[in-house]
């Protein structure tokens, strides 16, 4: 890829992706070794911002997602265009990327599940898996979650594993009322669904919105009509019931690029994280891998 780089093929692919738009996503940011557990999630915060000098590079314009969304929908040109996401609401986004954004004055909307942001403890499923990669001895999980926040800090304890960090714990969401001062100083505040979930049933799939946005525009002030899919999982046949629901965009974890052609239900995304090297972002920026991908399709 280095080598492709350096005789043009990058640049190459830019020019002939221009007219198409690049979405950016990325997760939680560790404050200390999280990264190493789960690359894909977690990004050193050093990390992030040799990205963003990465992408500065590249001369984008750099739009609120609803803005790109705006001009897909009315046909309007995309060129050089590109929009920051961030998935869950993490408190290492707060702390170490946001500020970051905004010394640019680069704008970011996050998709903020919410259940366990006003629950005020940690994602249990994933501190027990980075309790397990730590090699502790974890407790058989239990059915109620205060029961389970109670045995994982136990076995950590324990095992001399500090899961305390600057804003509280590790693995934890930002609070309702951080989230409510990020939004008053004007961050975009959109739906990633109340327990990260999409269930098939109708009925629930409408109360998971339903809770999520409640709660999202009770922080923000704000319409939440932008939804990012939990885990990357959606289904076509929910697509009506969703612009029923008032959902003007949703997010997919699928590698593209935004054109024309593009569903505003299914808009795919480029995924940043630890375990990617710089240079295969540059592909990624470049429209390089989305070529390669589409000619693979082809044959």
């Amino acid at each position: 890829m280095r080598t492709l780089k350096a005789v043009g093929v990058f640049a190459a692919a830019r020019l002939l992706t221009r007219n198409e738009a690049r979405v950016l996503c990325y997760h939680g940011f560790s404050y200390r070794d999280e990264h190493g557990f789960a690359p894909q999630l977690f990004m050193q915060p050093s990390t992030f911002q040799q990205r963003l000098d990465q992408i500065a590079a590249y001369g984008f314009n750099v739009v609120p997602l609803q803005e790109l969304t705006r001009r897909l929908q009315a046909k309007e040109p995309l060129t050089n265009v590109i929009a920051f996401t961030v998935d869950d609401g993490w408190t290492g986004f707060a702390r170490f990327a946001l500020p970051e954004l905004q010394k640019r004055n680069w704008p970011v909307t996050l998709y903020l599940t919410t259940y366990y942001a006003t629950k005020g403890r940690p994602v249990l499923n994933v501190l027990r898996r980075y309790l397990s990669w730590k090699g502790v001895s974890l407790p058989v999980p239990a059915k109620d979650d205060q029961q389970e926040h109670e045995g994982l800090l136990h076995a950590a304890s324990a095992a001399g594993v500090d899961l305390k960090c600057s804003d509280g714990g590790l693995f934890e969401l930002s609070s309702p009322d951080d989230v409510a001062t990020l939004c008053a100083n004007g961050l975009d505040l959109q739906l990633h669904t109340h327990r990260h979930r999409l269930p098939a049933e109708d009925s629930l799939l409408t109360d998971e919105i339903d809770t999520n946005r409640r709660i999202i525009e009770g922080l923000s002030g704000r319409p939440a009509n932008h939804l990012c899919y939990p885990s990357g999982e959606y289904r076509q046949s929910q697509f009506s019931l969703l612009t029923k629901l008032g959902v003007q965009s949703a997010t997919t974890t699928h590698l593209e690029l935004v054109n024309h052609r593009c569903n505003p239900l299914e808009l795919p995304r480029l995924l940043d994280g630890e375990n990617l090297h710089p240079v295969e972002l540059d592909a990624e920026l470049s429209g390089f891998s989305s070529l390669v991908r589409r000619i693979r399709h082809r044959a």
